[in-house]
């Protein structure tokens, strides 16, 4: 199983046919991946995502042949299958293998032989290594999500990190263990991260390195600035503290930042002369102070921490008076709206816990999506609402798409969904496109809920064409002479 951008859920069966399910359940499509494919069944499945946004998923069958799809967002019968290059040797099952993107081909391990298989021929590679004995039998492979980072680890616990193209070792160390190793994943394009029986092993790039204890059900998902560690209690997320956090959180620093915020501390705790002890030393570098704590705030999770670094970003805009730059008042108002709504969105009852990076690389289009495919409308309207965007882009299509939830509920009577819509929509600043509701009631079955609806369309030009359609050629002669338009 695994997800795809559009928060549908594909599930790859055995026998070679793939299931799209919507978020709260619904079967989208079910289609077979290939003939080839369902003549020779599934044996292993793996599932990816690039920085551009799409994803997609390999299968490995039982005779050892590799298949890619790689864009499952779209539609049923527009989804395109791959198929990789043979290995030379189709007797011997692979070690294990993943999906190299953004070009889709497979890094696959056959006993202590590498290979890159793009759509033509099979490459072999020669991984740059200290071992004094070159010949490993990689147990693991792991690519991260741009696809120019790779891990691999063998049975014996030797660890080894560097480029794609396995020119390059970033990393490599022995973990003295020969447990074995249940998942191993990328955190953006600098650590990744092993999960054995009793540990958690976490890897940076050069000597660093850090261990957790290990927790049962584990399963590692990537995500663009780091990684997510689901357990059966617990949604943790591992990532590389940033630059500012340091300069502004780190024990002892001496950054403009760091000192802005002793500097308000020791406002709001009666110590003034030290505060203007601190203001005085860091003046020529108050602008920078400011922007620090600020971009600060947006790393972390806790409201509070956040609010106490705002505070003291506010704090220091206090001395620039006039002088303050409108970068600064800007980055500061965004960044007052950006973390009042992730906050929002980070509630337990709504469930999306996305760091400001992620939210930056989704856009509030998209984040209000996906509430919308939660069937959180009103969240969706309140955080449309706040930033002030454009109506088309927000109010209307949050309507629109809870409408059009409503026409699909055949457990509502259609004069009774209509009295619904109608006293709903009429009820707002906005121009809601009624025939765009009506057409998704005509497409379900539900043409006097259809016909209801039409009645509230402002546009005639939208209006007469689905009358016809609908064959209601009479009424629909009617609305053609009211508009005055000779060609309707």
């Amino acid at each position: 199983m695994g997800w795809n951008s559009n928060e549908d859920l594909i599930c790859i069966l055995e026998e070679g046919t793939m299931a799209a399910y919507s978020i709260n359940g619904l079967l989208k499509y079910s289609r077979p991946v290939s003939r080839e494919v369902r003549e020779h069944r599934v044996l292993d499945c793996k599932f990816f995502h690039t920085m551009e946004g799409s994803g997609g998923f390999a299968v490995m069958t039982n005779c050892y042949q590799f298949f890619v799809v790689a864009d499952t967002c779209r539609p049923r019968d527009e989804i395109r299958v791959k198929k990789v290059a043979d290995l030379p040797s189709m007797t011997v099952r692979p070690n294990c293998w993943n999906v190299l993107t953004p070009q889709c081909n497979i890094l696959v391990s056959v006993e202590e032989k590498l290979y890159i298989l793009d759509q033509y021929e099979a490459i072999p590679q020669s991984v740059l290594t200290s071992k004094k004995d070159p010949s490993v039998y990689w147990a693991e492979i792991a690519v991260s999500v741009d696809g120019k980072a790779v891990a691999l680890v063998d049975k014996g616990g030797y660890l080894w990190g560097g480029t794609s193209d396995f020119k390059t070792c970033e990393t490599e160390m022995d973990l003295q263990s020969t447990a074995k190793v249940l998942a191993m994943e990328w955190g953006a394009k600098d650590f990744f991260v092993l999960v054995m029986e009793k540990l958690i092993f976490v890897k940076g790039f050069g000597k660093h390195w850090c261990k957790y204890p290990g927790k049962l059900g584990c399963c590692l998902q990537p995500e663009v600035d780091g990684l997510r560690l689901v357990s059966n209690t617990t949604s943790e997320f591992i990532h590389r503290v940033t630059s500012q956090s340091l300069a502004v959180l780190r024990i002892g620093s001496m950054e403009p930042g760091a000192l802005l915020n002793d500097a308000f501390k020791e406002y709001e705790g009666d110590e003034s002369h030290k505060a203007d002890e601190y203001i005085r030393f860091i003046k020529d570098k108050l602008p920078d102070a400011i922007l620090q704590c600020i971009k600060a705030a947006g790393e972390e999770f806790e409201p509070a921490l956040q609010q106490s670094l705002l505070r003291s970003a506010r704090f220091g805009k206090g001395f620039l008076g006039p002088e303050i730059s409108s970068e600064v008042v800007n980055e500061f108002v965004e960044m007052c709206h950006h973390l009042r709504v992730l906050n929002s969105v980070r509630m337990e009852k709504i469930g999306v816990p996305i760091t400001l990076r992620q939210y930056y690389r989704l856009s509030t289009g998209v984040l209000t999506d996906r509430l919308i495919n939660r069937e959180l409308y009103p969240v969706a309207l309140e955080i449309c609402n706040y930033l002030r965007v454009p109506n088309v882009d927000g109010e209307v299509k949050i309507l629109r798409q809870w409408a059009i939830k409503k026409v699909k509920d055949k457990t509502i009577q259609d004069k009774t969904a209509a009295e619904i819509i109608i006293h709903r929509l009429k009820n707002t600043n906005v121009i809601v496109p009624f025939a765009e509701i009506a057409r998704c009631a005509k497409e379900e079955g539900r043409k006097e809920l259809a016909s209801l609806l039409l009645d509230h369309e402002v546009h005639a030009r939208e209006q007469v064409p689905l009358l016809m359609e609908m064959r209601k050629a009479d009424l629909a002669l009617d609305k053609a002479i009211e508009s005055g338009d000779p060609q309707l």
